[in-house]
């Protein structure tokens, strides 16, 4: 077993020693949180770990809890926990192979996106947020239960809300609905998968009873709401099927734009009752299959 490095305190006093480095980062912290821009000190702790300052550090928390005290450790793990992507908009990026059009050659979708003309952001993994593993390792699992509970509730959230219905709203209209209710949903898997991982993996070797307990609470509530949320986002894709062979049959036969509708409406239905999105920007693990694999892991 590695030893996890020199405490905190070792290292010369030069203006770039290590120890230095940690005075500023600490007198930075405080001056941003004394402030209110927590956001500010969570930026210096990100740039921190980039520049390997917390590298073979297993004091990390204890030094921060210390220099800034706990409560500010609580603010300074809300910050990072909600530290957006920069690289994105809201977890996407416009499709590289469509150029955001949703279409390939004018006459069938796009498989890439889905005819969405948007595809996760490669940086962020399609959460708009910073990646966990750009965090000090010591506060991943702290970052990723905040993140996990965010995202736990704001998937409720979206379960309370009807979805857009095409026979009042017109084709159009709910197709726009659908879609922007299917990206915001995916954001918040994708977000609560990535927080599940990390959290899963911590609990097998948290030895905090009381840290531990959180992670078990979170871990059966992601149980609870994966097969809804997983549900949620084929509904949506369901939907778009629907819309898309209405707009078809709105326009004439042998129409570009009929074909382009046909051709989206065949693929969002067979997307629909698919268990994976399997050949698009879209494909990930579902969250079900994230629990199944720590359980037989266990």
């Amino acid at each position: 077993m590695s030893s996890p490095g020199p405490p905190f305190s070792e290292g010369e006093p030069g203006e770039d020693s290590p120890r230095a480095r940690l005075r500023d980062l600490s007198r930075g912290v405080s001056k941003a949180m004394k402030e209110g821009d927590d956001a500010r000190a969570a930026r210096r702790v990100i740039r921190a770990e980039q520049g390997g300052l917390f590298q073979q550090r297993a004091d990390v928390l204890r030094w921060l809890v210390k220099k800034i005290g706990k409560k500010r450790v609580g603010r300074l793990i809300d910050a990072l926990a909600r530290y957006a992507c920069h690289y994105c908009q809201k977890g996407y990026a416009a499709c590289d192979e469509c150029h955001h059009s949703g279409e390939s050659d004018g006459q069938t979708v796009c498989e890439k996106c889905m005819g969405l003309g948007a595809i996760p952001c490669d940086f962020c993994g399609g959460t708009h947020l910073i990646p966990l593993d750009a965090l000090p390792a010591i506060l991943r699992p702290l970052v990723a239960m905040e993140r996990g509970r965010r995202s736990i509730k704001r998937l409720r959230r979206h379960m309370q809300c009807p979805l857009p219905d095409p026979d009042q709203e017109g084709a159009s209209a709910a197709r726009q609905g659908f879609t922007k209710e299917l990206l915001a949903v995916e954001r918040r898997v994708r977000g609560l998968r990535a927080a599940l991982i990390v959290i899963l993996e911590s609990s097998r070797a948290q030895e905090d009873s009381e840290i531990r307990q959180r992670l078990g609470g979170i871990i059966s509530d992601a149980a609870r709401i994966a097969e809804t949320s997983e549900a949620r986002v084929r509904r949506c894709i369901h939907g778009l099927a629907v819309t898309a062979k209405a707009q078809a049959e709105a326009v004439a036969r042998g129409s570009s734009q009929r074909r382009l509708a046909e051709s989206k409406a065949a693929f969002c239905q067979t997307l629909a009752g698919s268990d994976s999105f399997a050949g698009t920007a879209f494909d990930r693990a579902t969250l079900q299959s994230e629990l199944d694999s720590f359980s037989e892991g266990a």
